[in-house]
């Protein structure tokens, strides 16, 4: 046993404080700034398609000079609403989607409209016509105009339904509290193809 040394006293030692605090601070950096990179991403892509993708009704004063002359307009002078929504930003909607997917055939193979249409929605509130002579009136016009009506629907509070030719298509919608006179509510929604 004379040729055993001695055992020397051993020091085993942690890496120092700083070093351990650096690595998890680069750590830390990193996956915060990557985290805020995908959260300011989110809130653009999120911003953008609610400015600018997505097609919002813009609230006008009068009937566009658009409108179809086809169309009877009720009462002119009580409109409560008019709403229109452009088919032209709809059709860029559609162009952005075939940028996007990088296919222009995908479109025509899924048969979607090509044409941009518009939306026009009007309203009217507390009218002094029944809902009967409403609808009637409608019915009657339209078809003076060769404009075929379908799917119609009644009950005590709801009256609707739609008309169609080769190029505008829209719904008459009329709702009503049967105990109270009159017409509480009309809708006209018509579709009809962009003026350039």
């Amino acid at each position: 046993m004379d040729n055993e040394k001695p055992i020397e006293k051993i020091e085993i030692q942690d890496p120092p404080l700083e070093e351990l605090k650096k690595k998890r601070s680069c750590l830390r950096r990193g996956c915060f700034t990557g985290c805020g990179c995908i959260v300011f991403l989110l809130i653009g892509i999120a911003l953008l398609f609610k400015f600018v993708i997505i097609p919002r009704p813009v609230e006008l004063a009068s009937v566009p000079p658009s409108f179809p002359e086809a169309i009877p307009l009720y009462d002119r002078g009580n409109i409560s609403r008019i709403e229109f929504l452009s088919g032209e930003k709809e059709q860029r909607l559609l162009q952005l989607a075939a940028f996007i997917a990088r296919k222009s055939d995908l479109l025509t193979s899924l048969a979607l409209p090509l044409s941009a249409r518009d939306q026009l929605r009007i309203e009217w509130h507390d009218l002094s016509a029944t809902p009967k002579f409403i609808e009637n009136f409608y019915q009657t016009e339209l078809k003076k105009n060769h404009i075929a009506t379908a799917t119609s629907s009644q009950s005590d509070t709801l009256r609707q339904f739609t008309f169609a030719t080769t190029t505008i298509d829209g719904a008459v919608i009329i709702t009503d509290d049967p105990a109270k006179d009159g017409t509480d509510s009309l809708e006209l929604i018509i579709n009809y193809p962009t003026e350039k």
